[in-house]
């Protein structure tokens, strides 16, 4: 019975919420493919592999029907993120233009020589008058060479391990923020991936998102869906 309590008050389905029927499901699938038909014709697919170019005029359209590489990432590794951990402010200020699609939004925990092992990434945020410093690289970061905003995860405690991880917001237009290179890829070529690249920037308190040194449990909390919903494009 307490199992069961925990459960339910970990759930991220909000109150009332019921599961869709497998009809549902079906007619869900059917419009995602007569999606691609229509908007993704084989000129569309040929040009965006050979150009290695998300084509912006499909954003929206791809928000609208929520699907994509680039838009999961948008809306599961950064909106669901913010929705989940972010401050009244934060989701005043930020989710109306993510969840428009006039702006982009983006999740960096990945670096060079740290993937899944998220505790040894090498970024680090030190603290300072207002807010934090940010200094380090992360690598293979979806929408990076096109995100407004970044929810991105440093070392505030280099010596705690697992428990010297935050969570901040960084906004492009920060000062010392870059987008190093864009890769070059051999598949989902239309889905811009780069390396960004954190040069002493300044992150206002105002961008903490969630606790100092609990980055890991705002990580953890959203990778469960997140892992599901894109785990469904290996599968097909």
């Amino acid at each position: 019975m307490l199992l069961h309590l925990r459960r339910a008050a970990s759930t991220k389905h909000p109150r009332g919420f019921a599961p869709p029927s497998a009809e549902e499901l079906g007619e869900l699938r059917e419009r995602v493919q007569e999606f691609a038909r229509r908007e993704i014709p084989e000129t569309v697919a040929s040009r965006t592999d050979r150009e290695n170019e998300f084509p912006v005029e499909l954003w929206k359209r791809l928000g609208n029907a929520g699907i994509g590489l680039s838009y999961a990432a948008h809306s599961q590794l950064c909106v669901n993120q913010l929705s989940l951990n972010g401050s009244m402010e934060q989701k005043q200020r930020l989710l109306p233009g993510l969840v428009s699609g006039d702006k982009v939004g983006a999740l960096a925990m990945s670096e060079h020589s740290a993937g899944s092992d998220v505790v040894s990434m090498r970024t680090t945020a030190k603290a300072t008058d207002g807010g934090w410093i940010l200094n380090g690289t992360k690598m293979w970061i979806t929408n990076g060479p096109d995100a407004d905003y970044i929810v991105v995860y440093a070392k505030t405690d280099t010596q705690a391990g697992s428990r010297g991880i935050t969570a901040f917001i960084v906004e492009k237009t920060f000062s010392g923020f870059s987008c190093m290179r864009k890769l070059d890829k051999l598949g989902m070529r239309g889905s811009n991936t780069g390396e960004l690249v954190f040069d002493n920037v300044f992150v206002p308190r105002d961008n903490l998102l969630g606790k100092v040194n609990e980055g890991v449990r705002v990580l953890m909390e959203g990778l469960d869906l997140e892992r599901l919903v894109l785990s469904a494009g290996p599968l097909g």
